[in-house]
């Protein structure tokens, strides 16, 4: 049996580089995303559709989150393991996000 693995936040940067690893490693990886319709959809479409499904949620809404959950059991069958990596409240910008030697204790607060 296949392992199937959700990953929150998962259509860019790290949560991407998770499922596609996970991905080549054969378990079934299902895409998480809040906004980024089109770079989940072409995640998808790099891993195999066979192995991939992405499906539209945020997180912090319960509702939207059971209707991840049953879509993706509806598709893969289960759901083995979680991966939460969602920041929720997060904005990725990289024109406003300080350089790593910019960074004081503070921001980590």
């Amino acid at each position: 049996m296949t392992t199937t693995v959700l990953i929150t936040g998962s259509s860019r940067g790290l949560g991407a580089t998770i499922a596609q690893t996970l991905a080549t490693q054969g378990f079934q990886v299902i895409i998480n995303y809040h906004k980024s319709k089109e770079a989940a959809l072409d995640l998808v479409k790099s891993i195999g559709s066979t192995q991939a499904i992405a499906i539209q949620a945020d997180v912090t809404q319960r509702d939207q989150v059971d209707h991840l959950v049953a879509t993706a059991t509806d598709h893969f069958g289960q759901i083995d393991v979680v991966v939460n990596n969602a920041l929720v409240g997060f904005k990725f910008d990289p024109n406003a996000q300080k350089a790593f030697t910019e960074l004081s204790w503070s921001d980590y607060q």
